[in-house]
């Protein structure tokens, strides 16, 4: 058995070396990170941004910008204190690092406050903090932000104050290091590359040098492997990498510089333009700063997506860990209000998240957050489609009281009152067309005339519940509970459904809560889209767009058809709480 590796040539000089291998010019690969190579490689990296970056050195006008952290910790003298109340702008880094199980993380807390202003003792900070100090000081930056000595952390009162400038303390500072190969404080920064990563003279040859190619670092936040990047599983960490201007990320096995502009890496093979008028810049290192994006809903939501996957140590963090980068898009949306999640404008479309993927055993919801909030959710949550409200769906108010900033997420009262259709979920058929019972006969292929079809045979297409009850079969139609569908959202042009969410009914306070997302069809507009499926296959159709535009001339007239029925019913007052 034989395992296939991809080498690169180094500093080849040669249009065909005949060594079978791939030839570009690649740098050598120093043999530690801590090394002084690396320092300079940074430091290149640095000035590049510094001086030729457009994108890079034009900062957004923020009202906020260059405010100084109230803490930051100062290596000037040799040593380390805690420096407060700065009133000038101060170049300074952040660290962005994993906590771990281990509890004894020095930290700052009330008792300790008063002598680290004198001297934070060097033998009680974690390799992480001793390594983050060093690079800090071998590129000449003076002042670091890190977490737990930057906030008092038995004060509720200051993290809560420190949390709500998270995304000023980021997008301020000049660059974040990140210890990315680290799951806690005793992995550091730096590490020992790997001896087959390191450059080897082929024999026979003066000046060429081979090595296998080494990791590729992920362009998207679902490429992430747990083992290889701990630290870009953390929840908190998300925001701190779309707000920091700069990271420095140490992998196990070199460092990757990110930048607004570019992506860089030691060896080389990691190396990556963004351009932005032209381009899609992967989101692990597009920067929320950048406001015209963030106008778009869509952007908004796949934030959400992405920052749904990691960890949280802390499900009370839910919001408050995404409340830097739900403050920079408040900038792009000054007339809207965040909703613990949500947006009030974007609504009610903004209600239609779906756990994404269904989770295998029920987990309990969040109460502290709405139940119409994806914060009141332990799983990834993602939006489907591209939905139209239904004429029938009018947001009437919405009551949201929070005793802090409104960006930290976190109400002490949220409703949102609807005028919209409620069917009971009994009424709602199963969906029993697929291509396999159409295919054996099981299903008739018979298809109901348009102006025939009823709303009584509406059917539930697919049925995604946010806290699983049935462990078996935990997206079956219809569900033990019961409960209610609104339907909220249509797509009359490209997957011809609706959209909406289960609800059940809090008899004691009268309000609904919600407790899934559904897709709703008819029998006759499945079958519709199935039999076309069906014909494709059986003709060897390859060309998707005459095909795409037969589905929509065959299916269209049932979408409208639909639309048409279900605005015409009676709508209810519904409270969602």
């Amino acid at each position: 058995m034989f395992t296939a590796y991809k080498l690169m040539v180094l500093d080849a000089g040669h249009e065909d070396a005949g060594l079978g291998v791939s030839q570009l010019r690649l740098g050598h690969f120093p043999s530690t990170t801590e090394s002084q190579t690396t320092i300079t490689t940074i430091q290149s990296w640095i000035k590049k941004c510094v001086t030729a970056h457009e994108g890079c050195r034009t900062q957004i006008q923020y009202p906020s910008l260059f405010v100084c952290p109230k803490r930051l910790l100062d290596l000037s003298k040799g040593t380390l204190i805690l420096r407060e109340n700065i009133e000038r702008e101060l170049c300074h880094a952040c660290l962005g690092h994993c906590w771990g199980t281990n509890t004894n993380v020095v930290k700052t807390t009330k008792q300790t406050l008063e002598s680290f202003r004198t001297l934070i003792p060097w033998d009680q900070l974690s390799k992480t903090f001793r390594d983050a100090v060093e690079i800090c000081r071998r590129l000449g930056i003076l002042y670091l932000w890190i977490d737990s000595l930057c906030i008092i952390q038995d004060s509720a009162e200051d993290w809560k104050e420190q949390a709500a400038k998270m995304a000023d303390i980021y997008q301020n500072s000049f660059l974040t290091i990140a210890a990315t190969k680290s799951q806690d404080g005793s992995g550091g920064c730096f590490s020992e590359t790997s001896s087959h990563y390191v450059a080897k003279l082929v024999p026979g040859y003066q000046d060429i040098y081979v090595r296998q190619s080494p990791p590729l670092f992920p362009d998207h936040w679902t490429q992430l492997d747990n083992s290889d990047y701990p630290l870009l599983n953390r929840a908190w960490i998300y925001q701190e990498m779309r707000l920091s201007p700069r990271v420095l990320h140490f992998c196990s096995e070199e460092v990757i510089w990110v930048c607004r502009t570019s992506k860089r890496s030691e060896s080389g093979c990691n190396d990556e333009d963004f351009n932005d008028k032209n381009g899609f810049k992967p989101t692990l290192y597009g920067c929320i700063s950048e406001v015209p994006r963030d106008k778009d809903q869509y952007t908004w939501h796949r934030t959400v997506q992405e920052y749904s996957r990691p960890q949280l140590t802390f499900e009370s963090d839910k919001t408050v860990a995404l409340a830097g980068l739900a403050q920079r898009a408040q900038i792009a949306r000054p007339d809207d209000r965040y909703l613990a999640g949500i947006w009030e404008k974007s609504l009610p479309l903004d209600l239609l998240w779906m756990v994404w993927p269904t989770p295998k055993l029920r987990k309990q919801k969040i109460t502290r957050y709405p139940s119409w909030s994806w914060a009141s959710i332990k799983s990834q949550v993602m939006w489907d489609g591209t939905w139209s409200p239904l004429g029938s769906v009018v947001v009437r108010e919405v009551r949201y009281i929070s005793d802090s900033p409104s960006h930290m997420g976190e109400p002490s009262e949220a409703a949102i009152s609807l005028q919209a259709l409620l069917i009971d979920s009994s009424s709602l058929l199963p969906n029993h067309v697929t291509l396999m019972t159409m295919r054996s006969g099981e299903i008739s292929d018979a298809v109901t005339a348009v102006e025939n079809i009823r709303v009584e045979e509406l059917c539930v297409y697919d049925y995604k519940p946010d806290c699983p009850a049935d462990e078996q079969a935990p997206t079956r139609w219809p569900p033990t509970i019961g409960g209610f569908v609104i339907p909220i959202g249509v797509d009359v042009e490209n997957s011809f459904q609706f959209s909406g969410i289960h609800v059940i009914k809090n008899h004691e306070s009268g309000c609904y809560e919600r407790i899934g997302h559904v897709n709703i069809s008819h029998d006759a507009l499945v079958k519709s889209k199935t039999k076309h499926f069906l014909g494709r296959l059986e003709k060897g159709t390859t060309s998707r767009e005459p095909s795409r535009e037969a589905l929509r001339r065959t299916s269209r007239p049932y979408a409208l058809r639909i639309k048409e029925l279900l605005e015409g019913l009676q709508v209810s007052n519904i409270i969602l709480i």
